[in-house]
């Protein structure tokens, strides 16, 4: 299997720290596989990371990334 095809098993974080570099992520991954992450108990450098997502303008919404979570970990979200 060639390696981009196990893209579609992973997800990714939108902490990229540069709204290209997320832009980049959605267009070669899609929005179904990004999740807003973080690297705690560290400062993750974005206090307000769906405002960050949304001046991205990547056509994420807070129920998509909710979404997205729920299903990266297993857990589907009641009404999906």
């Amino acid at each position: 299997m060639p390696p981009r095809a196990y893209v579609q098993q992973m997800y990714f974080d939108t902490l990229v720290h540069d709204p290209a570099a997320l832009r980049f992520l959605v267009d070669t991954v899609g929005v179904d596989r990004i999740v807003i992450g973080t690297d705690s108990p560290y400062n993750m450098g974005d206090d307000q990371p769906l405002k960050t997502v949304a001046d991205a303008d990547v056509g994420m919404t807070p129920d998509q990334l909710a979404l997205n979570g729920a299903r990266a970990l297993g857990r589907p979200l009641e009404n999906s």
